[in-house]
């Protein structure tokens, strides 16, 4: 239980001065490797607004795009707070975790639930940057 403490302490020191952080590649406290907190590239960003009838349907925003990735990485989409103005704005919050992934571009993909019938743009941030803003927001009705 004394190893967690410190761990988790490396981590956020590691973050904080390299804009890495670590993971454990195995048991061995040894083998230890750097994973960035953003994703060195994304591209092809898109987002659309399901609002299709039926039983219990709700509009839901659905984002993806794809981030390239180093080794033992993967990448996450989640919502993050939404601009109340008319028609509101979406920040969508995009994260890297240590895996057992092969480097190369993976897809990513959130959703922001419940939706709105339309939205005025969506922010990807990562950290405290802006990564890319998604204007061009279609609804599929």
């Amino acid at each position: 239980m004394k190893n967690t403490g410190r761990i988790a302490a490396a981590l956020a020191v590691g973050t904080m001065v390299t804009g890495c952080t670590t993971a454990m590649t195995g048991n061995d406290e040894e083998q230890v490797m750097a994973v960035p907190v953003c994703p060195t590239e994304t591209r092809n960003w898109t987002a659309f607004v399901n609002a299709m009838p039926g039983p219990d349907a709700r509009p839901t925003l659905i984002v993806q795009g794809e981030a390239l990735l180093p080794e033992r990485a993967s990448v996450s989409l989640t919502q993050g707070p939404t601009n109340r103005m008319q028609p509101p704005g979406q920040i969508m919050r995009l994260s890297v975790e240590p895996s057992n992934e092969a480097a190369g571009w993976h897809p990513v993909r959130g959703e922001a639930v419940p939706g709105y019938q339309s939205y005025a743009y969506v922010d990807v941030v990562c950290g405290d940057a802006v990564i890319t803003r998604i204007e061009d927001i279609t609804v599929a009705q």
